[in-house]
């Protein structure tokens, strides 16, 4: 008799750790499963380092916004942010959903035009399966292109602070960079850009240059590319503007 116990106990503690290792769970209803996220931002501090107000929000995956799509592409679910879905109403993780094949996406400012603030986004497909947790990593990277404007002490001793620089891709994305608004990033990669600038000094001139912005290998502008506008002022006289892509 205490054999056939000893076999049973042991026949016991199998089944307990086959159930651990699938991520079983109990109270689920019939064709539901479970889903949790593990979410995380880039952490690209020499690509971000120009932005200096809020800088901490931008990589903070609590920040991210996050949704889940079915295999039909329809939203189930989303939030405003990975902080709230963490919370989920007091519920917490993990979300219950019935069974079936999804994507999960996240993302920081999916804005459509250029902005001074970065565009993070990332995806994955996962699998709800009946009684089972689903556990899914996923890190958002940058999909932007960051453009700065530099000034010299010699630039700023002569001219007037009222000066912007204009930048136009050949996506047909389009800002505008001043004193205040010194930094942006744009949405779209492209070849070229055309870079103008308009400047008036401090006794009356006017100062203007413009040329086409071109990779010397040729090679698109990409995400993650830091592009650096300097103007300088030579000799009180001439403006001399030069770009630094990194």
């Amino acid at each position: 008799m205490k054999k056939i116990k000893y076999i049973l106990f042991l026949i016991g503690l199998a089944l307990i750790g086959f159930a651990c290792d699938n991520n079983e769970i109990e109270n689920v209803g019939v064709g539901q499963g479970s889903f949790k996220l593990s979410l995380s931002a880039e952490d690209n501090a020499s690509f971000i380092n120009v932005v200096t107000k809020g800088k901490e929000e931008y990589v903070n995956p609590d920040s991210l916004q996050v949704a889940i799509l079915n295999s039909k592409g329809e939203t189930v679910i989303a939030f405003d942010s990975y902080k709230k879905m963490k919370e989920n109403g007091g519920n917490g993780l993990p979300l219950t959903l019935p069974v079936g094949k999804y994507v999960v996406k996240a993302w920081y400012d999916n804005s459509q035009s250029a902005s001074p603030v970065p565009y993070l986004y990332g995806e994955q497909a996962f699998e709800i399966m009946y009684n089972t947790i689903s556990n899914v990593s996923l890190t958002c990277q940058y999909r932007c292109i960051k453009i700065s404007l530099q000034t010299t002490s010699a630039f700023n001793a002569i001219c007037r602070d009222d000066y912007d620089v204009r930048i136009v891709t050949d996506s047909n994305e389009a800002i505008t960079l001043t004193k205040d608004n010194y930094w942006s990033f744009l949405r779209k990669e492209c070849n070229m850009m055309n870079v103008w600038v308009d400047v008036r000094t401090t006794d009356g001139r006017n100062l203007s240059f413009s040329y086409d912005l071109i990779k010397k290998d040729k090679e698109p502008f990409h995400w993650k590319n830091s592009i650096v506008v300097k103007l300088d002022i030579q000799n009180t006289k001439s403006l001399n503007l030069e770009t630094e892509i990194r």
